[in-house]
């Protein structure tokens, strides 16, 4: 055989497949990054879904440690590749209490969600066995169809995409007395910049990984009402 075809055998047939570790601008490799923040404690981390970090992505993880980020994503259930990163100033999602009222038992909670980074995704996490009933706008979501309902934890998720500068309202209806206690997070499309630490650009031969992790800044923050 020729150096970088394979032959395949699948049915009586011969599939003939080309296989190349010799990557270049048009058989470009993909890798990935992302920048977390969390704003309760100002600590930041660089990660990724990669196996192991590149020439490119050893930059921002060294060697590359495995962490499951869990206090950043409550409903992970694989382990990311992680790397410490230095705190930037960002602005980090913002909940504002409009009302809350109890009745028969169960808390009803209004609440503002706004993003002053202009996020593609904004996401609430919350205690699952709490969440009888919930609302954006008026609109109200079906909590068998939201994701995480019956994740690791019992964690309620829910997420808003391109959330409009004015932000929007969410309503929480909740069966407890105690104080509500939210998770919120925000993404944003790029990596930061670093004062002192310019980051140094893909290789012509690589390109971001199809994610949702990829090349994104990602800023989380805790309220409890």
């Amino acid at each position: 055989l020729l150096p970088g075809v394979a032959l395949l055998l699948a049915a009586g047939l011969i599939l003939v497949g080309l296989v190349t570790t010799n990557f270049d601008r048009r058989h470009p490799r993909a890798d990935n990054i992302f920048y977390v923040l969390d704003a309760d404690t100002q600590t930041a981390a660089w990660g990724s879904t990669d196996q192991k970090p590149d020439e490119w992505t050893a930059q921002f993880l060294g060697t590359g440690n495995k962490d499951q980020f869990t206090e950043w994503f409550p409903l992970a259930r694989r382990t990311f590749l992680k790397g410490t990163a230095p705190t930037v100033a960002l602005a980090a999602p913002e909940v504002l209490l409009l009302n809350s009222r109890t009745e028969g038992g169960i808390r009803m909670l209004q609440l503002h969600l706004t993003s002053k980074r202009r996020a593609a995704l904004l996401s609430v996490y919350t205690d699952a066995n709490e969440v009888v009933a919930a609302s954006i706008n008026g609109k109200p979501v079906g909590l068998d169809a939201t994701e995480g309902r019956n994740g690791p934890g019992g964690t309620y998720a829910l997420s808003y995409y391109a959330i409009p500068e004015a932000g929007v309202d969410l309503t929480l209806s909740v069966k407890t007395t105690s104080p509500v206690k939210l998770r919120i997070e925000d993404r944003t499309y790029g990596l930061p910049q670093i004062n002192g630490k310019p980051i140094n650009g893909r290789p012509d031969y690589l390109i971001p990984t199809p994610s949702q992790f990829s090349d994104v800044t990602i800023v989380t923050r805790s309220y409890s009402f």
